[in-house]
């Protein structure tokens, strides 16, 4: 947010749960990437430890199932 206050409106980042229409549960999440192309923010290291990140909790959420 120091490079770019706007980003703020973004963050923080979601993950989504839901059912599909076969009863399969499913997570979805953004990549941080495009926080770049909406927003002033060019930091691939910050994007990188976000994507790191998410993918953390999803696998942590996938493996206590």
């Amino acid at each position: 947010m120091k490079q770019d206050m706007t980003v703020g409106l973004d963050l923080p980042l979601h993950i989504l749960v839901y059912e599909d229409f076969d009863k399969q549960v499913k997570i979805a999440y953004r990549d941080g990437s495009w926080l770049h192309s909406i927003h002033n923010f060019d930091s691939p290291q910050i994007v990188e430890k976000m994507n790191t990140i998410m993918k953390d909790i999803v696998s942590n959420i996938l493996n206590d199932k």
